[in-house]
């Protein structure tokens, strides 16, 4: 019995050592190396293809970034990717002189992308509640 444990413990001690092993080797077989993080490396070129790249700039300690926090949310969206989304507090009447007055615009087309202004239409005309009939 004792013996049976002790090959079993040996067996399973070996298949470990071949999976690590093969992980690792594997790596270099296919190509894949160790980047340490950060991009891909791979490239596809507008031309090449039939969509553009969107993104949404992320501030570093969000809801309390600071000036440089955005900048650099923005300097990396431009980076990566061609067209940004901007949401704005109040939607509709009144969106225009909002976006101009935060002058987020702005910061979007001086990273090089192109903004998508986001508008939700149920917003645009505040009316009254009405009974709903059955």
């Amino acid at each position: 019995m004792k013996s049976r444990y002790s090959l079993f413990i040996l067996a399973s001690f070996f298949i470990i050592i071949l999976i690590f092993l093969g992980l690792y080797l594997g790596r270099f077989y296919f190509g894949g190396e160790d980047t340490g993080g950060g991009y891909s490396g791979y490239t596809l070129p507008i031309g090449e293809r039939a969509f553009y790249i969107g993104i949404v700039p992320t501030p570093r300690n969000s809801p309390n970034s600071s000036f440089d926090d955005l900048v650099a949310a923005y300097e990396e969206a431009g980076e990566i990717a061609e067209i940004c989304m901007v949401w704005v507090e109040r939607m509709g009447i009144g969106e225009y002189e909002l976006l101009k007055r935060n002058r987020v615009i702005e910061a979007i087309r001086t990273y090089g992308l192109k903004p998508v202004i986001t508008l939700n239409f149920a917003t645009i005309k505040r009316v009254g509640g009405a009974k709903v009939c059955h």
